[in-house]
C-alpha cells in the first residue's frame, strides 16, 4: 500500500546513515586522538571540540570508506552525557557526490556508545540521534515509488519494497558492535512527497521518527504533520513492529483530517474517495507476511460534514457522516465491508457487502461489488413531512472513478408496512451541465394510500391533487 510505503520512506535510507556512524567511529577508534578525547573528558567532564588537525584525518579516513562520495563537516566534538556515556556529535555534516550535488545534510548527528568497551578501545553504540533530515519521496504515474535525499528533483531514485527495507534493517543489526543497540532518534525530518499519479506535491514538516530494540524485537514509531493546502493541516503517526532476522511484521497508521483526494490516489483499494472532497480520520492495521508480502489490511474511516462532487460541473450532495470499516485483502484484490453508516439530510442507512477491484484496458480502476442496506430513512431534498421508511435493499453496482460513473445493475427493495417490492437499474454520472440520472424501475403493484405515500407534494402538484380527490381506493399494478 502506497501510504504505508510513504512512512517507509522515512526510514529508507537509514541503514546508510547507520553505517556512515559506524565508519565514523572506526575511523575515531583508529587514531589515538579518541583515547586522549576521552581522557580529558572524564577529567573536566566538559564538552571537547577535536581542532582540525585532529578532525582531518578522521574525515580523510571516513572519504575513502565510502565509495563516490563526499564526506564534509565542520565541528566534531566528544563529550560525557547525564549517564556518564561517551557521545559523539558531529554538526553540520553534509555528504555530496563528486559532482558536488548533496546526497545528504544534517544538522546534528550524535552517537552514544559505551564507556567501557570504548576504553577498551571497542566500538559498540548504544544510541544514535539525527537532527535535520531532508528526504524526498517520488510516486511515478504507474505507482511506483523512490526516495532520496535532499528536495531535488527525482533523478536515480531507487524503488524499494518494505521487505527490502527490513532485509537492510537486518544486516545493518546483525554487526557485532550493535550488539548493545536500544534506540535512534531523528527530529525535525522535512519530507516531500511527489505524487506523479495525482499531479501534486505535499510537504511534511517537522516529522519525528524513532527506532527501539529490544533483544531481538525492533519497533519503528513516526510522527508528522502533512501541509495539505492553506492553513489545513493533516496529522499522521505510524509504527511498525518486527524481529530481526523474520520478514514477519505488524504495521499502524493514525491519521486524522487527511484530504479524502490524497488517499483516493495512494491505493486502488481507496479508489471508491476519487470523488469526495472531504477530510477523513481514522486508522489502518496490517501486516507483512513471512515472504515480505502485504497481508489484509483492516482500516476504519470517519468524515463529518463531507460532501460527494465527482467534478467542479456537479453541485455538492453534503452529508453528515460517513463511516466505514473494512478489510482489503491485496492478494484476491477484494474489499469486505463489515460495516457502513451514512447520515444525510436525504437519505441515511447502514450497510455491508463487498466489492472486487478491477482494472480496465485504459489503466483505470473500478469497483464492482454488491451491498445490503438496512435501516433506510429516505427523505430527498426534504420532499416529505415524514421520511420514507425502508427494511432492507438490496444493490448490484459497478463504481468507476474516471470518468465518474455509479451502475446500479440489479436494485431491490422492500417496504414490509406496505407491502411494496420494488426492482430498478440507474446510471449515475456527470457532464458538462452536471448530473446526469438514467433509470428504470418498476413495482409490482401498489395501493392508491401507498402510491399517495410515496408522491410528494411539491412534484406534479394537480395531478397529485386530482387523484387525491377523485380516487378513493385502488390497487395499481
Amino acid at each position: 500500500m502506497k501510504l504505508l510505503g510513504l512512512f517507509l520512506k522515512v526510514g529508507q535510507n537509514l541503514p546508510v546513515v547507520m553505517r556512515l556512524t559506524t565508519i565514523v567511529l572506526g575511523a575515531l577508534f583508529s587514531t589515538a586522538i579518541f583515547s586522549l578525547a576521552l581522557g580529558f573528558m572524564v577529567l573536566t567532564q566538559n564538552e571537547f571540540k577535536l581542532p582540525s588537525w585532529a578532525s582531518e584525518p578522521i574525515i580523510s579516513q571516513i572519504d575513502s570508506s565510502i565509495q563516490s562520495v563526499k564526506f564534509q563537516n565542520s565541528d566534531i566534538y566528544v563529550s560525557l552525557d547525564s549517564k556518564l556515556r561517551p557521545t559523539l556529535t558531529f554538526d553540520n555534516s553534509v555528504l555530496s557526490d563528486f559532482e558536488g550535488q548533496t546526497l545528504l545534510s544534517l544538522r546534528q548527528l550524535k552517537a552514544i556508545f559505551s564507556l567501557r568497551q570504548a576504553i577498551l578501545g571497542q566500538i559498540e553504540i548504544i544510541e544514535l540521534a539525527l537532527d535535520g533530515l531532508i528526504v524526498s519521496v517520488f510516486k511515478s504515474a504507474d505507482g511506483k515509488i523512490g526516495a532520496q535525499f535532499g528536495d531535488s528533483k527525482p533523478n536515480s531514485a531507487i524503488t524499494i519494497l518494505p521487505a527490502d527495507l527490513k532485509t537492510q534493517i537486518d544486516q545493518f543489526f546483525m554487526q557485532p558492535g550493535l550488539a548493545s543497540f536500544k534506540a535512534l532518534e531523528i527530529q525535525n525530518i522535512s519530507l516531500i512527497y511527489y505524487d506523479g499519479l495525482a499531479n501534486r506535491n505535499w510537504t511534511i514538516d517537522g516529522a519525528r521518527f524513532t527506532l527501539t530494540k529490544l533483544g531481538n524485537d525492533l519497533v519503528a514509531r513516526t510522527d508528522l504533520a502533512l501541509l495539505t493546502g492553506g492553513a489545513d493541516v493533516a496529522v499522521i503517526e505510524a509504527n511498525l513492529e518486527a524481529q530481526i532476522g523474520q520478514q514477519q511484521a505488524s504495521f499502524g497508521l493514525k491519521f486524522s483530517d487527511l484530504p479524502s483526494g490524497i488517499l483516493a490516489t495512494q491505493s486502488s483499494a481507496f479508489v471508491w474517495l476519487a470523488a469526495l472532497k472531504s477530510p477523513i480520520s481514522g486508522a489502518l492495521r496490517g501486516s507483512l507476511d513471512a515472504s515480505g508480502e502485504l497481508g489484509p489490511l483492516n482500516a476504519t474511516f470517519n468524515i463529518a460534514n463531507g460532501i460527494l462532487q465527482p467534478d467542479a460541473n456537479s453541485s455538492p450532495l453534503g452529508f453528515d457522516r460517513l463511516s466505514t470499516y473494512f478489510t482489503y485483502k491485496p492478494k484476491s484484490q477484494m474489499l469486505n465491508f463489515d460495516s457502513v453508516s451514512l447520515e444525510s439530510p436525504d437519505i441515511s442507512l447502514t450497510a455491508e457487502g463487498n466489492a472486487s477491484i478491477e482494472r480496465n484496458e485504459d489503466q483505470g480502476v473500478s469497483l464492482a461489488g454488491q451491498l445490503i442496506l438496512n435501516d433506510i430513512k429516505a427523505n430527498p431534498q426534504n420532499a416529505y413531512e415524514t421520511p420514507i421508511n425502508l427494511d432492507f435493499a438490496t444493490v448490484d453496482f459497478r463504481f468507476l472513478a474516471d470518468p465518474f460513473e455509479i451502475q446500479l445493475k440489479q436494485f431491490y427493495a422492500h417496504d414490509k408496512l406496505r407491502g411494496i417490492d420494488a426492482r430498478m437499474s440507474a446510471v449515475v454520472s456527470t457532464d458538462p451541465q452536471g448530473w446526469t440520472v438514467s433509470m428504470d424501475s418498476e413495482i409490482a403493484q401498489i395501493s392508491s394510500e401507498s402510491l399517495m405515500a410515496y408522491w410528494p407534494e411539491s412534484f406534479k402538484p394537480k395531478s397529485r391533487q386530482w387523484m387525491k380527490n377523485n380516487i378513493l381506493k385502488a390497487d395499481f399494478s
